[in-house]
Formats: C-alpha cells, sequence, structure tokens
C-alpha cells in the first residue's frame, strides 16, 4: 500500500491515510458541519460500545464506556476543576496523590452524609447522616500531629486512656478509674 493525502481548500490541511498505520490522520482543524448547524460525530476505538461522541442535543462531548488515563505504571497528572477559582481535584502521577484543594469537599454517601474537607486554616469531618459516625479499629489512638504524642487512646474490651502532655492521667480499667499521681 501506500500513503495518500487528501487535501482541501485551507493550506496545510488534509487527511492522511498512513499505510503504515493501517489508518487515517487529520491534519489541521476538522470541522463537521457549520457553525448553528453541526452533526453528532462518533470517535470509536478497539472495544465495542464505547466511544466519545460529540451531541449537538447537549452541545458537548460525552464518554461511552471507561475513561482510562495513561496506562498502568505509566500514568498522568489530571485535573477536575469546579465552578470556582482555585478550587480543584488533582491526580498528582508522579507522587501517586489524590489532592483536593482548600474547601473542596469529599461527600460520601447519597446525601453528603460524611463529608471530609481542609479550609485554610483547619481540617474537618462532618456527619450529616440520620445516623452515627463510627470509627473502628481494635486498638485506637488519637495523637499530635507534629510530635506523635498520644492524647487519648482506647483498647477494645480494655482501658481508655486521657494523657495531658503524653503523660497519662486517666485510665479506665474493670473497677472504674485510676488517676495518674499528681
Amino acid at each position: 500500500g501506500h500513503d495518500v493525502k487528501f487535501f482541501g481548500a485551507t493550506s496545510g490541511s488534509y487527511w492522511l491515510w498512513d499505510e503504515s498505520a493501517d489508518g487515517v490522520v487529520q491534519i489541521g482543524t476538522l470541522t463537521v458541519g457549520v457553525d448553528d448547524a453541526g452533526h453528532d460525530v462518533k470517535f470509536f476505538g478497539d472495544t465495542a460500545s464505547r466511544y466519545w461522541e460529540w451531541d449537538t442535543s447537549a452541545d458537548g462531548v460525552v464518554q461511552r464506556g471507561t475513561l482510562t488515563v495513561g496506562v498502568d505504571d505509566t500514568g498522568y497528572d489530571v485535573k477536575f476543576f469546579g465552578a470556582t477559582s482555585g478550587r480543584y481535584m488533582e491526580w498528582d502521577e508522579s507522587a501517586d496523590v489524590l489532592r483536593l484543594s482548600d474547601n473542596v469537599q469529599l461527600q460520601l454517601g447519597t446525601g453528603g452524609d460524611l463529608i471530609l474537607y481542609h479550609a485554610p486554616e483547619h481540617s474537618y469531618i462532618q456527619e450529616g447522616g440520620s445516623g452515627n459516625l463510627y470509627i473502628q479499629g481494635t486498638n485506637l489512638y488519637l495523637q499530635g500531629r507534629s510530635t506523635g504524642e498520644t492524647m487519648l487512646g482506647a483498647v477494645e474490651n480494655g482501658a481508655v486512656e486521657l494523657y495531658y502532655d503524653a503523660a497519662k492521667k486517666i485510665e479506665t480499667f474493670d473497677k472504674g478509674v485510676r488517676l495518674a499521681d499528681a
């Protein structure tokens, strides 16, 4: 086979039948229809029922099927922007981290029953559903971020401990409560 170029009226724009790739390559702008009288266009891949579609009734691109960015171990950064300037969610492929900028909420549950977010000065966990917020674990410890000092400890079927400046001050046991020596 041979490469074939199909030229239009615009200099530098053409379709190329690339024999080595066994496909058509678009060089330049592809216009389908005329202004305000466009047509639906579908871009198909190798998988049946999976394609991108320019839907004129929705005036936008519709993704049909799974959208994959990159391949395993070779990803790309992806940002999703909201309606408010400076608020977005970002997948940073080099750090393998999903980031939400300040004041962007992660909402879990159909009605936003659990909300996690960080404002410029504070971080929040909000339970707004009809039930309770449960934190479960065999051994739970609440520690200071900068020091790692334990502030509260709870052991399943055991003691609950309260600390002051990393020193245990109150502890529950099977008979009641013990206070640390003052």
